[in-house]
Formats: structure tokens, sequence, C-alpha cells
């Protein structure tokens, strides 16, 4: 690395470090839970919320990484962030474990607060790479495009992803409804089976995995029109 190289990286580091709660932060938090103070609690509970929501709807999919574990043909997907995302999750993780105000930890029950804020997926990949949602996202990390992101980024690396049964949260309802729009992907369903391929994936795999997973035909279906178009393709070529 040359010295333009560390400057750089070092002035990155130092800047990521600015964001995180200092020593100071955290022993007037301890006061404020001492003194019960819970709206003081809570207006700082809110900053924290609002610092990781700006942060989350800035993030690009080069910034969403994953750690895998394989265990037969299920991979299971825990979702990271880049540092920025990453510092205020913590963040709000060192407030958190210092509260035992009464009041405040009924607000954190009430919506479900846990330190895990992962979204947390399993991966069929011998039934057209089928994915199950193992942890969702907590509430205050939801309705910012992030689980979108986290889609695309899966079907960027896997090359398609699948959903099949229809019995889907309202979450994961939302994440399919916007990303069936995408300019990025081709999008098919089989009545509540839906199926969603990059645009970077071969013709020929495409169909080939159409035909089998069509073979489940229930009688409402979309086929990706721009799909068709682009291939020159009918409904009989994937259908039979």
């Amino acid at each position: 690395m040359d010295y333009k190289e560390f400057i750089k990286d070092f002035d990155k580091y130092l800047k990521l470090n600015e964001l995180a709660i200092t020593p100071d932060e955290l022993k007037n938090i301890v006061r404020l839970n001492d003194a019960g103070n819970f709206s003081e609690l809570l207006k700082k509970y809110n900053e924290l919320i609002s610092e990781l929501q700006k942060e989350i709807k800035k993030l690009k999919l080069k910034d969403i990484n994953y750690t895998e574990t394989t265990h037969s043909n299920i991979i299971t997907i825990e979702t990271t962030y880049n540092n920025p995302v990453s510092i205020f999750l913590n963040n709000l993780k060192q407030f958190l474990s210092r509260i035992n105000d009464k009041r405040f930890q009924q607000k954190i029950k009430n919506e479900n607060i846990k330190f895990n804020h992962s979204l947390i997926i399993g991966i069929e990949t011998t039934h057209y790479n089928k994915i199950d949602i193992i942890n969702e996202l907590p509430p205050f990390m939801q309705n910012l495009g992030l689980g979108k992101k986290i889609y695309k980024k899966l079907i960027k690396d896997f090359n398609y992803i699948s959903s099949t049964g229809g019995d889907y949260s309202i979450e994961s309802s939302m994440v399919w409804k916007s990303i069936s729009t995408d300019n990025d992907i081709y999008f098919f369903s089989n009545g509540k089976n839906i199926i969603i391929f990059s645009k970077k994936y071969k013709k020929e795999k495409i169909i080939t995995l159409l035909k089998k997973f069509f073979k489940l035909l229930n009688k409402e279906y979309y086929l990706d029109s721009e799909f068709l178009e682009n291939y020159n393709l009918t409904k009989n070529h994937i259908i039979l």
C-alpha cells in the first residue's frame, strides 16, 4: 500500500470512528436510566434509529454481505452490512444493553427489538433456490428498501431464487411485489409460486428451469413479457 492509499484508508477509519457512540455518551445514558428519565431515553433512542435508517437507505448491493452455513442441500445465509450501518447497529446495541428502565423495557418488548438485526435466509439449492425466511428484519429496519436489496444481492450471486406455497409475511410480500417490476430481473409466477432470474443468466438455463417449475402448473400464471420478447419466445416454449 502506498502513502496516498494509507492516508485515504486512515482518513476513512477516523470518519467511521467518529460515528461510534463514545464512552461519555454511554455514561450519560446510564445516568438518564438511573434517574428514570424516560423522555430523554426515548429521544436518544429515536435519534439512534433515525441515524441507522438514513445509512440503510444509502446502502448499495456491494455494501451487503453475508456469511454462509451449508447443511445438506440448504444454505443458511446471515446478512451483514457495510461499516456505517454496522457501527450504528452496534451503537443501538450498546444503548439498549444499558437500559433497564421499566417503561423503556416495555417499549422494546412491544416493538420486538432484538440485538440480532440480520435477515437470515435458508436457500434450498435442489429446489429452485427456494428461500425461507428464518429471521425477519425488526420493524425499524423494514420499509427502507433493505429487503429488496438483499433479495437482489442473492439473485446476483445465485442467478435465481424462488418461493413456493404463498405463505408470505406482509414484509416478504411487499419485497416480492417491489422486485417483480425491477429492471434487472425476469419475474415468473405459477399461482402462488414465484421464481426470479438475473437477466445475466443464460436463456437456455432459464427455459430449462421454467419448464420444470411450470409442471406444477396452476391456472394462474405470469410470464415475463420482456423475457419472451427479448428471445422471441411464446408461452408454448415454457408451458407444455
